[in-house]
């Protein structure tokens, strides 16, 4: 028989959860009375988060939803909302994954970063070989899939099996075939994946293996860009053909973005 994790009372035989009723209820309440004050405050204290260690983290998830999800409503995360949830994230010890942090509360900490003219640095990992410059400072790494458009092969096309003719027993002679013309066509192909960066000086990509090609664009040498769904295409100056930067993360591509827009803007 089990004992009650938190006040160690023997619990029922065949008793499926880990705390007593009595407890249960006491983390129902305490639950509930957190939830409606760091609503009401944008706040949360240590004190508060030290009681929510107790609760499952099952709870402690569904907590951290609910508070986003109310933060969120407007559209809006602002800065002391962003605060509350990293503290509630870090003192409860909830990975990235668990509360989707890239894909929800990531984009609006640079949101709010931008509109306050700070952006985030980033620590560089997973880039060997990048050397910064001077003053140079990371922005965004994230990992990325490069295509570039390639014209492919479709075979050919038009030919003709020509005439066959008879000289002789068993022996035929072939005139006028012909394989007709090579058809081609111009195709987003993957040319390489690796660690995508942003700084404050230019973007790069470093491929994963050394037969994989990188890109090193300077923010000044960037003609256009623009932002779609699955990814970002992007062209350089004096390069006629375009980039097509694919993330592995979804929210990245609104990030990029913003940073593209505000840097480009700067330097």
């Amino acid at each position: 028989m089990a004992n009650c994790r938190i006040c160690g009372k023997r619990l029922p035989l065949f008793y499926r959860d880990t705390v007593c009723r009595e407890c249960r209820a006491k983390l129902q309440l305490e639950l509930a009375d957190i939830t409606k004050y760091v609503l009401t405050n944008k706040d949360i204290t240590n004190e508060q988060i030290d009681k929510l260690k107790n609760q499952d983290r099952t709870d402690i998830i569904k907590l951290y939803n609910s508070l986003f999800q109310n933060f969120s409503s407007d559209k809006e995360v602002d800065a002391q909302e962003i605060a509350t949830l990293r503290k509630l994230q870090n003192g409860l010890f909830l990975s990235d994954a668990e509360v989707k942090f890239d894909e929800r509360l990531k984009p609006y900490i640079y949101v709010q970063a931008i509109r306050n003219n700070t952006l985030p640095e980033v620590e560089l990992k997973n880039a060997q070989g990048i050397v910064l410059k001077k003053d140079e400072k990371v922005h965004f790494v994230d990992g990325a899939i490069l295509k570039e458009i390639k014209s492919v092969s479709l075979g050919y096309g038009g030919g003709s099996q020509g005439v066959s003719i008879r000289i002789a027993s068993g022996v035929h002679y072939r005139v006028g075939g012909t394989r007709g013309h090579i058809m081609r066509e111009d195709k987003l192909v993957e040319t390489s994946r690796g660690v995508f960066i942003i700084t404050n000086q230019r973007i790069m990509l470093n491929p994963t293996s050394i037969k994989s090609k990188s890109l090193n664009i300077p923010l000044s040498k960037i003609f256009s860009y623009s932002c779609y769904e699955n990814g970002l295409e992007l062209y350089k100056e004096g390069h006629e053909k375009g980039y097509f930067l694919e993330f592995l993360n979804k929210s990245s591509v609104e990030i990029v973005g913003m940073l593209l827009g505000y840097l480009t803007k700067t330097n």
